[in-house]
This record gives structure tokens, sequence and C-alpha cells, in this order.
């Protein structure tokens, strides 16, 4: 097992290990694009992970839900994942909280309408009191429209992409403030206690499950009642959301969980809740000495077939 991404691509490469299973880091496409050299890949995007931009509904000045909306509006989710996947084959922002390993609950409609228009989000903000100065900055009641941007320290890919998304908000008229922190200071406090505005992380499937009422419920925001461990950080509050996530939860006819799935999704799109970015991809790359039923499953990994794997001299 090796630390980081660069250091187990080396043990790659000098015939130490057989097989690796990196995260998508630059440093991986960089090397699968400078090509691979007696190895084969699989790039698996139907995963168990979504990554996305995770609001802080409660803290301004997201609290607001036209600002909320003209956020959605003055970003161009596709440039951001296609900057950093588009040369593994992938282009375009998944619209969807439900992993892509359950795509079938998905609602792909009501996300995909946020695409960049910088005249709607103008209009949005405006309708909401705030106007654009002389510094090309919008401003309500003597505050500037800023935020601070949080993601994990120490991740490469997602600081190009909190970068990318910085230089966009800043063409439509933000102010963005970007802060990785530690994931124990990120998912040990700061999330949970509702102490930051904005943030990049992924969320992972651990069952083929596509509940997500522990994400947006309202039982689900940390309180004295659920001992401060409810999951719904974003402190999301819509309470036809509510009623559709908890059918997904409980009924057994899966025709209903899809149809309930789908009607919450569109109404998060509404609240603009979040916002959903790329499916993490999986990446299994494998000497050609290797051989077998190898694959890459999104729930067990790649060792779900061990069993049939041998080696070929």
């Amino acid at each position: 097992i090796q630390a980081d991404t660069v250091a187990e691509f080396k043990s790659f490469n000098a015939g130490e290990v057989s097989a690796i299973y990196p995260q998508p880091q630059i440093a991986v496409i960089d090397s699968i694009n400078s090509g691979l050299k007696d190895a084969k890949r699989i790039v698996n995007k139907d995963t168990a992970s979504t990554e996305a931009i995770w609001i802080n509904n409660e803290a301004a000045p997201f609290d607001s839900l036209k600002v909320r909306q003209a956020f959605g509006y003055s970003l161009d989710r596709d440039v951001i994942v296609n900057a950093l996947f588009g040369d593994i084959g992938i282009t375009k922002a998944v619209n969807s909280f439900v992993a892509p390993a359950l795509k079938q609950y998905a609602d792909e409609v009501g996300f995909a309408d946020y695409k960049l228009d910088v005249k709607k989000a103008s209009d949005l903000l405006e309708e909401d009191g705030w106007k654009k100065g002389s510094d090309g900055v919008y401003a309500k009641d003597g505050k500037k429209l800023e935020f601070t941007l949080n993601s994990t320290e120490g991740n490469e890919r997602r600081k190009l992409m909190m970068e990318n998304i910085q230089k966009q908000l800043q063409d439509a008229g933000w102010l963005v403030t970007i802060a990785p922190v530690p994931a124990g200071d990120l998912f040990g406090d700061l999330a949970p206690s509702g102490n930051f505005q904005a943030a990049i992380y992924a969320q992972v499937l651990t069952t083929l499950n596509p509940t997500n009422c522990n994400l947006f419920c309202l039982a689900q925001i940390p309180s004295d009642e659920n001992d401060n461990s409810g999951q719904n950080w974003t402190r999301t509050r819509n309470d036809d959301a509510d009623e559709q996530l908890q059918l997904v939860d409980s009924e057994l006819d899966d025709a209903n969980r899809i149809k309930a799935s789908k009607a919450a999704e569109k109404f998060l799109a509404q609240e603009a809740t979040s916002f959903p970015l790329d499916p993490l991809p999986n990446i299994l790359i494998w000497k050609t000495n290797v051989v077998g039923g190898i694959d890459e499953n999104p729930i067990q990994g790649p060792f779900w077939t061990l069993n049939k794997w041998g080696l070929k001299k």
C-alpha cells in the first residue's frame, strides 16, 4: 500500500506491483495520457461516488434561494469537469446527487437547467437586492457578494477545481476565497457544525441503496435531537423533497422508489440546495501479464473477481 499516487505509479512502473487502484488525481491522468507500458486499464464513470459543491443553506449569502440559484447560473460545470477528466473520457458534469452506479434512480432534468447564463444570474441577484459595483462585484447593504470555498488540503485536483470555480464566479461578479483544510477539520468540525459556506467533497455509497434522506432530510440536520450526528450538513429544508426521500427509504416497490427519488431531485434542484459536479471515476490499472476475469465494481472495488486472476509467464 502506497501513501500517494506518485509512489504508487513508481512501484507499478518498477514492476514492484502488478496492479494499482489509484485515486483520479492529476498525476494519474497524466500518467495514463503519457502511455502505460505493458499495461491495461479500466476507467469506470458509473461509480459509487458523487463529487459536488455542497452549500450551507443557512449561511449568508446562501441563505437566499435566489443567490443559490444565481450561483448555479454563474458556473459552467461541464467546463470544470472536462478540464480535469476530459482526457479519460469524462466531459460532462453529473446532474444528480444519486451516485452513477444507481443512475436508474436519478433525475437528470432539474439540475441540467443550471448552465452558465450570466443574464439569468444577474436578474436573480438584482431581484434579491444586489447591485454590481464599479469594481464588477455585486454588493447589498454594504456587503459584497463573497464566500469562502473549502475542500480537503493536499489534493491537487480539487485545488485546480476550486481555482476554476473561483475564476468563473469572479467573472460573474462574485468574490471567492479558496481555503483548503485538513480532512479531519472539514468533516469533523466545519461541515457538521455548519461553520462553512460552501465546500467540495464526495459522497460515497457503501451499499446499492439509492437513499439520500441522510443527506437532505430535515431530521438529519445536526441537532440535539440526533446527538448532532445528522449528515444534512447543507441544512437543506424542503418539505416536498423530504416527503419523497422518506418514500425512497420506506417503499418496497422499486418502481415507486424510482419515482420518488426522481421527484425528490426535482425539488432539490428548485431549492438549489447544492450542485452536483462529477462522477468521481474509479481507475484500475494492471500489467498485461495479469490475466483472468479482471473487472471493477463500484461498491466492492477491484478485487471482487480476484479468485479469477492469474499471472502469465
